[in-house]
């Protein structure tokens, strides 16, 4: 919680949409019922510091979504729009704090021995916990059920098989020698179409989105 509010009271104060302050290695963020102040670790280039957010005592701290309906009402942020981002907000939180935890039992795992020589392990894509590390959403992945997060973030050491399917050749712009290696990994595309790889996730939302083609 405390990191989801780091950022959105960054991001707010960098773009101008809060007054705030920097100063005796402090941020100060004026909000209604007064100002947050959070002590900076060290400043950051662009205004991209860092904090110490143990340190602070302000209950807000504990609050994004306060902090982001505040934005909301000062922007005046369409119901829509607030809704939308609520929700990204929430399932950012949800997911990151999966994703610790995964780390957690992966790093037990591995002082037990149970990982074996997993080619996964030597992958640094598997080890980015927090994601983005200034955007609020950092781990937003809307539109994944839970169990597709489990089998498919890759900060929890997932296998994703990559399949394929074949687009008109017209609606696809290549580049690189995809054309020339592609076969070998997939075989060879419809003639007139592009065979191009597609995430499990994808594919399952395919028919939905073109209902009428995919009949």
């Amino acid at each position: 919680m405390r990191e989801t509010t780091w950022r959105l009271l960054l991001n707010a104060a960098r773009e101008r949409l809060l007054e705030s302050s920097r100063a005796r290695e402090c941020l100060r963020v004026e909000l209604g019922g007064g100002a947050i102040e959070v002590p900076l670790a060290r400043f950051g280039a662009f205004e991209l510091d860092w904090p110490m957010l143990a340190s602070v005592e302000d209950p807000r701290i504990e609050d994004p979504l306060a902090i982001l309906e505040l934005l909301a009402t000062r922007e005046g942020l369409p119901e829509a729009d607030r809704v939308r981002v609520r929700a990204e907000i929430i399932d950012s939180i949800i997911n990151l704090a999966q994703a610790r935890l995964a780390r957690e039992l992966r790093e037990a795992l591995a002082r037990r021995g149970e990982l074996g020589g997993d080619p996964r392990l030597c992958d640094p894509e598997h080890f980015v916990t927090d994601g983005h590390p200034w955007h609020p959403g950092n781990r937003t992945r809307l539109g994944l059920r839970r169990a597709e997060v489990v089998r498919y973030a890759g900060e929890q050491l997932a296998h994703t098989p990559v399949g394929c399917m074949d687009v008109e050749a017209s609606l696809a712009r290549v580049a690189g020698a995809w054309l020339d290696e592609a076969p070998r990994w997939f075989g060879e595309a419809t003639p007139g179409f592009v065979r191009i790889p597609i995430h499990p996730a994808q594919r399952r939302r395919i028919p939905q989105l073109f209902p009428r083609e995919w009949a």
